[in-house]
Order: C-alpha cells, then structure tokens, then sequence
C-alpha cells in the first residue's frame, strides 16, 4: 500500500473543519501502489471560509493529449472528473475554494486536463505565466495554485513565491524534496 499522504499544516488559532477526504481520486484503491485521496479541510478566518483541497496526482502523463494515450493519462483523466465534480459543487454552493498541490502535470495554454476543470467553474492558477526555478531547472510548473469563488479575487497574484532550496545545500536532492515550495498570499476583503 502506498504510504504517501496529502495534507495541511494549520496555525494554531484558525478554526478549521475537516471534510471526508476526496477518496474518489484514487482510482485504484485495492492496486499494490494505489492513488492518493484529497485532503480536504475548511478554514474560517476574519469571518470567511475557505475550502481547501489538497492533491497529489498520478505522474506519468505530464503533457499533451490525456485520452488513450495510456494508463497514467487514463487515471489523470479520471482524476480530473473527480476534481472536476468537486469544483462544481463547491461552486454551486457559492464556496471560496482553492486546490493546490503536485498535479504532475503542466496546466500549459489549452491544456485539456485544466480545460476540463475550467469547464467546472472559473479558475485562477497562481502558477500561471510563472516558470518553476526549483534545482536550477527553468521549466513549466507541476505543482499548481487553483482558486476558485470568492477565493479567486482574494489571491494576491503578486505575491506568488517559490522557496529555492540553497544550492549547496549538503544533502541537496538525497534528504529534500524534487519539488519547492509555491505559496501565495490571500487577502480576504470585506
């Protein structure tokens, strides 16, 4: 069984609901090396909420065509009508929301997989335009920001960052993460 999981680190003080997780993303939950489930949470702050979607996606279709090129894609395509229900019921019930995590795949220009998701319900990608720097590379991101509702006027656009890791860091990619950290800033208006 596959022991990775996606998750949240919260601030102490911030109110926060946890929702089932979204266990429709793994696709093959009785395979050896299933799929990871979204971590799916609610935080409340200044008088707002947010839903927040955490996600690991399958890798292996990380570009181009998705439908029947193989079964990495297959998985990815379901994955994206599973994230694609979930953006539309957060949406009909008028809800803030944001997903973030590793998609394992490039949401570059008309890419079908986010076309499907917009296809949901309006989306801002915090990634968009950005080229990640992680380990000197300069190549387009895997990891995204998708905000959705309210949530999309609430992120600060400018205020995108990757954290690099020092390039002479002494157990560079052996101990740390291929992927650095993406964060932005919300603010929540009133």
């Amino acid at each position: 069984q596959d022991t990775q999981r996606t998750g949240f680190a919260v601030r102490r003080g911030l109110a926060v609901t946890q929702n089932p997780d979204l266990a429709e993303l793994d696709t093959r939950p009785l395979a050896r090396r299933s799929l990871r489930r979204g971590a799916d949470i609610t935080v409340e702050a200044e008088g707002r909420r947010l839903r927040l979607l955490s996600v690991h996606l399958v890798a292996g279709c990380r570009e181009g065509p998705i439908e029947g090129r193989s079964v990495a894609c297959e998985d990815l395509w379901r994955q994206a009508g599973v994230l694609a229900r979930w953006i539309a019921a957060r949406e009909a019930a008028g809800e803030a929301f944001i997903i973030a995590g590793d998609f394992n795949r490039r949401l570059e220009g008309d890419d079908p997989f986010l076309a499907r998701l917009r296809q949901a319900a309006p989306l801002l990608r915090a990634t968009e335009g950005r080229r990640d720097a992680c380990w000197g590379a300069d190549r387009p991101f895997v990891d995204h920001i998708l905000a959705g509702g309210d949530a999309r006027s609430w992120l600060d656009t400018a205020s995108f960052r990757q954290t690099l890791y020092p390039p002479g860091h002494p157990n560079g990619r052996d101990t740390l993460s291929d992927h650095c950290p993406i964060s932005v800033t919300l603010r929540l208006a009133r």
